[in-house]
């Protein structure tokens, strides 16, 4: 949110007086995003709500705004650096408005390191369902491009700049405890929602099916990484059981005019794969299992590494070797997502006896 203390918050309030009007609309928690400045307000924190430093790093190379962020910086430095030196002042670097004038493309979405997130909602810049389903898109593609170990999380945002732009974007955090640190750990690791208007009742896995509900919404959809819609359902109860095939699947719950609540990933990271060592057609013996497609599946008996092999399309393998012989055997296989997830998956031992 912005301030009088933006060059544009000309018709705002204080800090002070702005997070309070949070506080009395239900907030727990508002972020000082004031152009080229950090604002602070200690005076109106309490153990209901707290009011978090931060500044929006403004530029025509792009907008980046800097949540927890002590120190300003200089705007003339390079996206790249200006999220470095926000990283360095104890702020989380989010892409602003991509969707706006001064905007985010994909390839600086793809390329651009050390940021946890963007806007894929901003109260004054996503005008319209095109500019929302642009962004989606490009969250889509850095997620695919960049992938497991450079996540990318979704926040929904008022950018307001004065009372009457309150309550068009916000995010709710699972946190143990309403503190700075408690807050900031949950939005660093993406447990959190974003929302321009419905909330999510449950949101989570369940007896391996990501689970969620809307009091709000009418429709829940499940959106794997294409950008397919792989299943969807009634708002009071919806759930999905991954099939094996997908990289990741984010929820989305809509309401009947279209405003969207928005799940951050839900990251398919191989299991621990299913393998029996037994003889095969032709001759001989060979380690044969399933895991995620495309994995790599790695091999290892009594510490020694042996190998690896490919999955196939629909997760089959067949591992064979010289040393793979009838005799006893303690084995170890690891299954690793494809690139560029690269994601290690728990192992499977199991000891063999002829």
């Amino acid at each position: 949110m912005h301030t009088t203390r933006s060059f544009d918050g000309w018709n705002s309030m204080s800090p002070a007086d702005d997070a309070l009007e949070y506080k009395r609309r239900g907030y727990q928690f508002v972020v000082f995003t004031d152009h080229d400045i950090v604002s602070v307000a200690p005076e109106v924190c309490d153990d209901t709500f707290i009011a978090i430093s931060g500044t929006e790093s403004t530029s025509e190379t792009g907008h980046i705004t800097g949540l927890f962020a002590t120190q300003p910086v200089p705007p003339d430095l390079p996206p790249q650096q200006r999220i470095d030196a926000l990283a360095a002042s104890g702020g989380l670097a989010i892409l602003a408005h991509p969707d706006w004038q001064v905007g985010w493309n994909e390839e600086k979405f793809r390329d651009l390191q050390g940021y946890i997130g963007f806007e894929v909602y901003n109260g004054i810049a996503t005008t319209n369902a095109e500019r929302e389903q642009s962004n989606e898109k490009l969250w889509l593609n850095g997620l695919n491009s960049r992938g497991w170990s450079n996540r990318v999380w979704a926040v929904a945002v008022d950018d307001s700049h004065e009372p009457g732009m309150i309550d068009k974007g916000w995010v709710m955090v699972k946190a143990p405890t309403l503190t700075e640190g408690a807050v900031k750990k949950s939005l660093e690791s993406g447990a959190f929602y974003a929302s321009n208007g419905p909330s999510f009742g449950v949101l989570g896995v369940m007896k391996d099916a990501i689970t969620a509900s809307s009091p709000n919404a009418s429709v829940i959809r499940f959106i794997d990484q294409e950008g397919k819609v792989v299943s969807e359902g009634p708002a009071a109860w919806a759930s999905y059981r991954p099939s094996g095939t997908e990289r990741w699947i984010r929820v989305e719950a809509t309401t009947a005019e279209g405003r969207t609540a928005w799940s951050q990933p839900f990251w398919l990271i191989p299991n621990s794969p299913k393998v029996a060592f037994t003889s095969i057609w032709g001759g001989g013996m060979a380690l044969v299992g399933q895991t995620v497609p495309g994995a790599r599946v790695h091999v290892a008996d009594r510490g020694e590494y042996l190998g690896s092999v490919v999955a196939n399309d629909r997760g089959d393998f067949i591992y064979r070797a010289r040393q793979l012989t009838n005799q006893p055997h303690d084995f170890w296989v690891l299954s690793t997502a494809p690139w560029p997830d690269h994601v290690e998956g728990p192992p499977t031992l199991f000891a063999y006896s002829p």
